[in-house]
């Protein structure tokens, strides 16, 4: 056997098992187990996480470091991921961290992400690599850690960086790798344990693209044994099969000659490339997007739906009665069916959320769209990457340019063609000045070369990017992304582009935006974070020259009083609203929200001259019918009439601060398309809440700082098909009856409570997964989420 490396298969692990782990860790493994049950993408690994699981939990000392090996598209991190977040994990190891490895990374940024994970803590940004190093040594010296490096691709990670900071201290810590070359597991040190997945045989292949299909198929042997056993290729296959049914076409044919192949050596990139010659424009357009973004980057649907929109991509359909927006989510559902694109995080109501290229697609896909020009990824030059960190021959106009660790201004762009340059996003994520000088040197050649044809410029995340006044002098721009750039403000002349569909100020520093932004007649989509505006001065208006363009109104704050006559009035077409307003302008603004037929996501806050929470007096209600998402945050003045007036089409719904004397629950219960309630800070002030009624699709519940609660009740046959519940701080609650009657509930998490995990486990069961978390994680993921999920103070 080659030295450094031990393969599974000459490990007795039956004896193993046996000799080393004890009752406990059975116990934990045997969650693992019921979990698989659950699992649908694990179709035939079973075998294999159970060996992983067996290992991994396992006191056996000497295996510090497990390889989990398999070619592109095997299912590596889809069995690696299910292990990760098992209960059973989540109770053995005191800390985790998952990283996938980017081909370029910086040293800094890896340790920040690392440490801010294993420690759920946010970390301070000024902290220098020495620091980090030390800092993440002292704290894992201690600890039972699991940190998983997906998809890794080049040794000099682990032995540059790694293991110079990694204790392996011998109590059951691990780190598991996924790779896709055999010969990494020779450089790694210590030795390391490999698995080599198997591929899929034909039943479980059969049963995997059943389940990509969600339907009972005949499924003819060639077509599975095209598959090769990959669970990618089985994906796209069944995707394939999901656009013939969508065209009405729903039996496979064995001889069909577009689904046969007589190519025994079949692999997923020819399977791709039938998936992507069948999509046509502007379908396969929208894919290749998806490559813009660096591999296994978690792309939020928002960020991407509005690219689409800017680059032209979404055409409707003659006698359409789709807004765009609906017609672009309706493109992304389609490449999904397709198995080419995966949702990564989905929002409580079961709407996804963030989605990826899987890294095997992302591989094929990125290289042949830059060959051909359809954009360029800027990647950092060196001596051994040279030869192919950027394949883009200088003679081909780059229309769309993605920056990664170094800006393209200042290393590429005088050798390149830019007079076609449609698109720049970057990923430019350190700290200080450069990222300013590259985007305000990239603006300037764009202004002085006289080509005004760009039409997204996506900085989010890029810290504090230098905007000149030259950014009005780009006629094209419809797409301005400025989310979390730590930007105090924004040129004047922003309010100038003519043709501006999407500007997006979320997350920064700007409180204050241009007048002018409101005569924007192309404006779409307005994110902010608590931007003020004093319509008092403001030039008001009636409905004459209403707008109906503006769908997202997302974050603004008015100061002073509001006219009866004032700006909000023509913006009619609003969907998406969240404002802030004085109590003293709450009938004003319940005036206009009964106009808003479409508003479909609200969330409102009133507040008192001091800015302290104050009281929400509310008439229009029942006349919005299309509201689907609702958060009120504020005293609600005759409670009983506005919760009984709400409309019956909510499937979201939070109050914060609404201090309701009386169990709302009777009459929430009314809701029965309600699939997420939220109950936070002093939303509730009485002592007893009874949930008798059925809250027939009620997936998720969270009751946060109910100080004054004491006793909660669970009748049978309530909240059916809950799944999520959470109780934060409810610190009087010493009484819960009929916990154990929520049967669908998979995980219950405590803070801030005085309930011990046995107590729960009793009434529970060992099916549900408690997380107990502390206020630091707490705080933690909120800072992550940026303000998301707030308690009223």
């Amino acid at each position: 056997m080659t030295p450094g490396i031990e393969l599974l298969p000459d490990l007795d692990l039956e004896q193993l098992h046996e000799d080393t782990v004890d009752r406990k860790v059975a116990q934990l493994w045997n969650s693992v187990s019921d979990i698989m049950e659950n699992e649908s993408e694990i179709i035939g690994m079973r075998d294999t996480i159970e060996e992983l699981a067996k290992l991994a939990l396992s006191s056996y000392r000497l295996h510090y470091l497990i390889s989990v090996l398999g070619e592109g598209g095997s299912g590596k991190t889809t069995l690696v991921r299910a292990f990760y977040d098992s209960i059973a994990t989540k109770q053995h190891f005191d800390c985790r961290a998952w990283i996938t490895v980017p081909q370029e990374y910086d040293e800094r940024n890896l340790l920040l992400d690392l440490v801010g994970q294993l420690m759920k803590k946010k970390q301070k940004q000024s902290l220098s690599i020495e620091q980090l190093q030390r800092r993440f040594h002292l704290f894992l010296n201690w600890k039972r850690y699991l940190i998983v490096l997906d998809d890794l691709q080049t040794p000099q990670i682990w032995k540059n960086t790694l293991i110079k900071v990694l204790p392996n201290s011998s109590n059951g810590s691990r780190v598991i790798l996924t790779l896709r070359k055999a010969y990494l597991a020779y450089n790694m040190n210590p030795p390391a344990v490999v698995f080599p997945l198997r591929p899929l045989n034909e039943d479980e292949s059969r049963k995997l693209f059943t389940k990509k299909v969600q339907k009972s198929v005949h499924v003819p042997s060639d077509l599975m044994q095209r598959g090769r056993g990959l669970p990618l290729s089985i994906g796209l296959l069944a995707g394939q099969f999901n656009q013939q049914a969508s065209l009405g076409t729903e039996k496979i044919e064995g001889n069909d000659a577009r689904l046969k192949s007589s190519d025994t050596e079949e692999n997923p990139l020819k399977t791709l490339d039938e998936s992507y010659k069948r999509l046509g424009f502007p379908l396969n357009h929208c894919l290749l997007h998806l490559g813009l973004f660096p591999r296994s980057f978690e792309i939020p649907i928002r960020r991407l739906l509005l690219i689409w929109l800017a680059e032209g991509l979404i055409i409707p359909p003659e006698g359409n009665t789709k807004t765009l927006e609906e017609l672009a989510m309706q493109q992304f559902v389609q490449l999904e069916s397709r198995n080419l694109v995966q949702i990564v995080k989905w929002s409580l109501d079961g709407s996804p959320k963030t989605c990826l290229l899987p890294n095997a697609l992302h591989d094929a896909l990125s290289p042949n769209a830059e060959n051909f020009g359809f954009f360029h990824i800027h990647r950092i030059r060196s001596s051994s990457t040279a030869s192919n960190s950027d394949t883009t021959p200088y003679n081909i106009p780059i229309r769309r340019l993605a920056d990664g660790l170094q800006m393209f201004i200042h290393t590429e762009h005088e050798k390149h063609s830019m007079t076609n340059l449609r698109s720049y996003i970057s990923f430019y994520d350190r700290k200080g000045d450069r990222p300013a000088d590259g985007i305000g040197d990239l603006l300037k050649k764009i202004v002085k070369d006289r080509f005004g044809k760009l039409v997204v410029l996506d900085l989010e995340g890029v810290y504090k990017p230098a905007l000149s006044e030259d950014i009005g002098r780009l006629p094209c721009l419809k797409y301005l992304g400025l989310r979390r750039t730590h930007l105090d403000s924004v040129p004047k002349s922003v309010a100038e582009l003519p043709r501006l569909q999407s500007l997006d100020v979320k997350h920064t520093n700007i409180t204050t935006l241009p007048s002018t932004i409101w005569e924007e007649k192309k404006l779409r989509h307005l994110y902010m974070s608590e931007v003020y505006v004093d319509l008092s001065i403001q030039k008001g208006c009636d409905h004459e020259g209403s707008s109906t363009n503006l769908h997202t109104l997302w974050g603004l704050k008015i100061r002073g009083q509001i006219p009866m006559h004032n700006q909000l009035n023509r913006l009619v077409g609003v969907r998406k609203l969240k404002l802030t307003c004085y109590e003293s302008s709450m009938e004003v603004i319940d005036a206009w929200l009964s106009e808003l037929t479409n508003l479909q996501s609200l969330k409102l806050r009133s507040v008192s001259e001091r800015h302290e929470s104050s009281k929400l007096e509310l008439e229009s209600m029942n006349k919005l019918k299309s509201l689907r998402k609702l958060y009120l945050l504020g005293e609600l003045t005759g409670p009983r009439k506005i919760l009984g007036e709400l409309p019956r089409s909510l499937s979201v719904l939070t109050l914060s601060g609404s201090y309701l004397p009386d169990d709302p629950m009777e009459m929430l219960a009314e809701l029965k398309e309600l699939k997420v309630l939220r109950l936070y800070g002093h939303s509730f002030l009485g002592k007893t809440m009874v949930c008798r009624n059925t809250f027939p699709k009620l997936q998720a519940l969270k009751l946060w700082k109910l100080v004054e609660l004491q006793h909660w009740i669970v009748e049978d046959g309530t909240m059916p098909v809950l799944e999520n519940l959470e109780i934060r701080y409810c610190n009087q609650l010493k009484e819960v009856d009929g916990l154990e009657k929520l049967t669908s509930l998979t995980k219950l998490t405590l803070t801030g409570m005085e309930w011990s995990v046995d107590y729960v486990k009793d009434k529970m069961g060992s099916d549900v997964k408690i997380d107990t978390e502390t206020p630091e994680a707490v705080s933690f993921k909120r800072n992550k989420k940026s303000g998301e999920n707030e308690i009223s103070k």
